[in-house]
């Protein structure tokens, strides 16, 4: 597989198992991993995207945490 997210860091916020089998969120680490990038359970500097449910985008209190933690790498 081409390296196409070499460099990233990627974490998941939101229940994706919600209306998916509880497989979805392992095999989408897989793939994030297998395309060069590396998964974090959480949001922390090094992240560099964010890969969240709609319900969870939609949460202001949240969204703002996840905003403001990449806000320090100027990422929106």
């Amino acid at each position: 597989m081409k390296q196409i997210f070499k460099g990233l860091f990627m974490s998941f916020a939101g229940d994706f198992t919600a209306d998916r089998p509880a497989w979805f969120i392992e095999k989408m680490v897989g793939w994030i991993k297998h395309h060069g990038a590396q998964y974090e359970n959480e949001v922390t500097d090094q992240t560099t995207h964010l890969i969240c449910t709609i319900a969870e985008y939609k949460k202001k209190t949240a969204q703002g945490d996840y905003k403001a933690a990449l806000d320090t790498q100027g990422f929106y």
